[in-house]
């Protein structure tokens, strides 16, 4: 599929969350997600894996359109290459984000300033992005109507 974001993570196909159709840069599409959805009922949304072979890093955009009295946080986790398991990257997780309409970022990049992110300001972490990762959302209280994009960073 050709798009103008060029830049833009390509989730593989197969995916576990498998409603972002494999669109550049579309992680989750828009939906409302409960706190007892998900694969285990356990309001934990898991993107399929992203491969980034060539750049340091990645912003995430969370965009929040209604949560009611429901929380959403957003974390990305990257692949360790010999166990294969899935490592939270230090710092890289949103707070729970409730307020509506709302749109957040979450951003990776080694030559940022770490910054944790609030209520109204986004979070920025001074990491490399590894080759493999994925983004992890959980839903918590009730459901949230949210989507989540990405482009690499040079």
């Amino acid at each position: 599929m050709s798009s103008t974001h060029s830049n833009s993570p390509v989730p593989v196909v197969g995916t576990v969350d498998n409603s972002s159709s494999n669109v550049d840069g579309l992680v989750f599409i828009s939906a409302a997600r409960s706190q007892t959805g998900g694969p285990n009922s356990d309001g934990v949304y898991t993107s399929g894996e992203i491969y980034n072979p060539n750049v340091p890093g990645a912003r995430i955009f969370i965009d929040i359109t209604s949560s009611n009295t429901g929380t959403v946080a957003v974390k990305v986790q990257v692949q360790d290459p010999v166990s294969d398991k899935w490592v939270d990257i230090t710092g890289g997780t949103t707070i729970a984000l409730t307020s509506t309409p709302q749109t957040r970022t979450l951003t990776i990049h080694p030559g940022l300033t770490a910054a944790a992110g609030s209520a109204t300001t986004n979070t920025e972490v001074a990491n490399v992005l590894d080759c493999k990762w994925r983004i992890v959302a959980t839903v918590a209280t009730a459901a949230v109507t949210f989507s989540v994009g990405a482009t690499h960073l040079m």
